[in-house]
């Protein structure tokens, strides 16, 4: 993902009133691996 994209997708979560945040371990290879995820409730 471009820096811009990211730019982007971060100011507009920041206006956002309700985020919700979850974060998913993922087993692959005999090791845990993270998935982080923030989205609006819309």
């Amino acid at each position: 993902m471009s820096v811009y994209r990211q730019e982007i997708i971060a100011a507009e979560l920041k206006q956002v009133p309700v985020l919700h945040a979850d974060e998913t371990g993922v087993r692959c290879c005999k090791k845990t691996h993270w998935l982080h995820v923030v989205a609006p409730s819309t």
